[in-house]
């Protein structure tokens, strides 16, 4: 996305985990990112995180979700005045599941589970830093124009820590259960999106790659076929979504695979009921 963006004219900064490959031509720097302060691989500590600033390795003195908040609020001050794209990818709630900062710890102190009275805690310092963000959208007086997406890649994990659920949805990270494949995927643009709405509709994280491109002007290159669609129109009420069947593959080697390898499972998710309603109460 950073690579189409930024001919466009947008400034791109990437915070957080990133996750796509170590290499130097996968690096953020080199996909079109203007900006990065974050880390590579799959997970990292909270406390004193080695992390990326460029290509400048540094360590980092703050909470880890406080460090990308930090950052993202900064970006969005210093580049306000002209298009931008901001990937803030944070790593919670994700493992290790160090304990977050007194001040997240005293919301939630009535939990009396501490696992799970920390597990909250991590989520209370993702949901304020949330926060800060729009807060500091709506200060630069871009909060109206500022197309926002929030999602998670996937869902819970199925481990021995119990304090994660997935409920009501079968399944877990890694498999292609609803539990771990249907995740929260809500779009906010006051502008444009005038009234809360529930959409019925099938969407996909691949739907914001063309819905950006759309909403930014950008011609897409004719030379693939692109699986998401623009939802915008759906979202807004001024279009019915038509029917759509999603297809899922986790590529296993099986019995002819290295000890421990798992079978390939496939998924398909077809919907026909289509539209937006109004949330409870509105």
């Amino acid at each position: 996305m950073a690579e189409m963006l930024k001919p466009a004219g947008y400034v791109c900064g990437a915070f957080g985990k990133w996750h796509l490959g170590t290499a130097a031509a996968m690096f953020p720097l080199a996909r079109g990112f203007d900006e990065f302060v974050g880390f590579l691989d799959a997970q990292s500590i909270y406390y004193r995180a080695m992390l990326y600033n460029g290509y400048t390795l540094y360590r980092e003195t703050s909470y880890l979700t406080d460090a990308f908040t930090r950052e993202a609020v900064s970006f969005i001050n210093n580049h306000a005045a002209q298009p931008f794209l901001l990937y803030l990818a944070y790593n919670a709630v994700h493992a290790p599941y160090d304990q977050a900062p007194d001040v997240y710890q005293q919301i939630v102190s009535g939990i009396p589970d501490p696992d799970r009275r920390n597990y909250a805690a991590m989520t209370v310092a993702l949901d304020t830093g949330i926060g800060e963000v729009v807060a500091a959208l709506q200060a630069n007086n871009i909060y109206g124009n500022t197309l926002i997406f929030f999602l998670s890649d996937n869902g819970a994990p199925n481990t021995a820590w119990t304090v994660q659920s997935n409920a009501p949805l079968r399944g877990y990270k890694t498999d292609v259960l609803e539990g771990g494949i249907r995740v929260p995927f809500a779009v906010q643009w006051p502008d444009r999106l005038t009234q809360p709405a529930i959409y019925s509709g099938m969407v996909s994280s691949m739907d914001i790659f063309t819905t950006v491109a759309n909403v930014a002007g950008v011609t897409l290159p004719l030379d693939r076929v692109y699986d998401g669609q623009n939802i915008i129109p759906f979202l807004a009420g001024e279009k019915v979504s038509p029917i759509r069947t999603l297809f899922w593959r986790w590529l296993g080697l099986g019995p002819n695979g290295p000890k421990g390898s798992l079978n390939t499972i496939w998924a398909v998710r077809r919907i026909l009921q289509t539209g937006c309603r109004a949330p409870p109460g509105q």
